[in-house]
Order: structure tokens, then sequence, then C-alpha cells
């Protein structure tokens, strides 16, 4: 094997779950304000280094009961969805025989190879869904630039508003938040039989590809309803900005406000600021339209109070003032 075969395999450990580009909107160079939830203290810091986990997308192999516990997850009604699931399985198993390679050949490959495998199997865990996660983004570029001008309009066009319906639907859905609740929502049913504990495991093992999927079906769903949903750019031209924090999607509509973790909600009005003085919302309901035309500070107040509220371990702002602000009332908020 020729041993330069992975001198370039750049491996990446950490892993952010909230686009270091949009951050980027609240930083001065690349140095953002944020509050962390441990103490309510306001620090100053690289947007590389928030937001992100040592392998937080690290792919783990999948075995046999692994692909039958993630083939039995609920799905979408759609074949073409169905199918893209298939084909993303099928990859990702690919990716598990690179994963597991080292150890398969461990007794029968020479020591020189066995090194050049463990490189390609660490890099296949580390980067793959990663940079799945960076292809999205890439995609939603385009669309991204021109709503940071203030230009909506761009979504009119149906490849558009699909690649930035499954951009948003992923970030909602490959947050450290959004993990760590479903894994409490799953400890809370606290079911003391074996079969049940053997799911939480499955559960929890799996839960890269679980909230990738989950992603790809919030994703269809927002893109099928787009037609019909109150879609609104709001322009903040108030004195204060807007925030936002390490889970940046949630839903404001008033069945979701102070909902419980286990609650089902059934309805959606998306909310996902993109700078300080610009927002985007895809609504069920008609409650906000009226930010379509003007914005005052108590709209902003409240929307930032709703952002604190949802957030994770850490909310960002535009200068140490607007976290000043927030912070008034931070140490009452559900964060």
């Amino acid at each position: 094997m020729n041993t330069k075969t992975t001198d370039n395999l750049e491996i990446i450990k950490k892993h952010h779950y909230v686009w270091a580009q949009y951050l980027r909107q609240w930083a001065n160079d690349a140095d953002i304000w944020y509050i962390s939830s441990k103490g309510g203290n306001i620090r100053r810091d690289s947007i590389y280094g928030r937001s992100q986990d040592l392998h937080f997308y690290q792919v783990t192999p999948l075995d046999d009961r692994d692909i039958e516990f993630i083939e039995r997850l609920p799905t979408s009604d759609s074949a073409l969805v169905k199918k893209f699931h298939t084909s993303q399985l099928d990859y990702f198993k690919k990716i598990s025989m690179l994963i597991k390679t080292p150890e398969i050949l461990k007794d029968v490959a020479r020591e020189e190879d066995l090194e050049e495998l463990k490189k390609i199997s660490e890099w296949a865990s580390n980067n793959s869904l990663e940079k799945t996660y960076t292809a999205i983004e890439l995609l939603a570029r385009p669309i991204m630039d021109e709503l940071w001008k203030g230009n909506a309009d761009c979504l009119n066009i149906r490849s558009n508003m699909v690649a930035f319906c499954n951009y948003l639907a992923h970030q909602l859905a490959r947050t450290r938040k959004m993990r760590d609740r479903a894994f409490e929502l799953m400890n809370k049913v606290n079911q003391d039989n074996e079969l049940w504990l053997e799911h939480v495991k499955l559960f929890e093992k799996n839960w890269w590809f679980i909230a990738y999927k989950m992603g790809i079906n919030f994703g269809f769903g927002l893109e099928q309803s787009a037609e019909t949903a109150n879609r609104i750019l709001i322009k903040n031209t108030t004195s204060i900005d807007f925030i936002t924090s390490d889970h940046p999607v949630i839903n404001v509509h008033k069945c979701a406000q102070g909902a419980a973790i286990d609650k089902v909600v059934d309805k959606l009005d998306l909310y996902y600021p993109l700078s300080p003085k610009l927002a985007f919302m895809m609504n069920d309901s008609e409650h906000y339209n009226h930010l379509r035309h003007f914005v005052n500070e108590e709209d902003v107040i409240n929307l930032n109070r709703l952002m604190a509220d949802r957030s994770h371990m850490n909310i960002y702002g535009s200068s140490e003032q607007a976290l000043k602000d927030v912070r008034k009332s931070y140490r009452n908020l559900k964060v």
C-alpha cells in the first residue's frame, strides 16, 4: 500500500451543530459575544469554538440490530423520501464497513497497511456525517446570501425553497439540545424492562442517523407546506438587535410556548433570526403577519425572549450590551 495514501486526510474532530457562517452574522471579525447558561456570564470568543463538540457527528458502525432498529423508525409517506432514506442508509452501511475494516483485517494485514486502514477508518467515522451537513449548508449558501441582503424573492424559485427548507430542517434537528431533549424524553419513560432498555441503548447509539433522518423528513414536510405557509421576512429597524442561540430554529406558535417536553405540538410558527436586523418565519398561523410590515421594540423583545427561552447552553448577541439587556430576565428563563 502506498504510504502516502492517507497523508492528506484531514480528520475533523470538532463538529459544529450550528453553522459557523451563520454565527458570523453576529460576530466582530471571528469573535462573538455569548451568555453561558452556567452562571449567566457574558463572554467573547471565536465563533469556531462555539456550538461545537468533539466527535458530535461521529458515525458508529452499524450492525444488524442497528439497521433493523433504524428501519423500524417512523418514516415519510412519500415514496421519494423513503427511497432517499434507503439510499442514505446504504451509504452509511458502506461507511460502517470502512470503519470496521481495521478490526476485520487486524490478524492478516501488514502492520504498515493496518495503520493506513486505521486512519481511513477514523476519517470515515469523523468526517462522513460532518461533510454531509457541510454539503447541505453549501447548497443553501446562495439562498442565505440573498436573505442576508434582505431579499426573500429567491425563495419563489422552487429549487431554492427545497434547498432552504432542507437546510432549515437539519439545523433544527442536528443540535445538541435536540439530542439531549430526546435522550431526556426516552429516559423519562423509565420502563424498567430489558426490551425497553435495549431500545433506549439503540436509540442513543444511533442518534447520529436518527437526527439526520428526522431532518430529511422535516425538510420534506416544510417544502410541501411552503406554498400555503405565511412566509415573513422581518426587517428590524429598531434600536434593539435580534439575538440567536445554539438552537436557532424554534417554534413560536402559541401552542408550543411553555409546552412540556413530551407534549405533541401539531402547529408550527417557525422563527429563524438571520442577523441582528433580519429574521425569517414560516408560519401556520397569522399571528405574526404584522411583522411583515412593521416591527416595534416590543416585538423584538418578545422574539428575543422566546429565543433565549429555547436556547440550550449559549445565547449569542451582536454586542455585550445586547446580552446585558437579555440577562436582565435571563435567570427567569427556561434554558
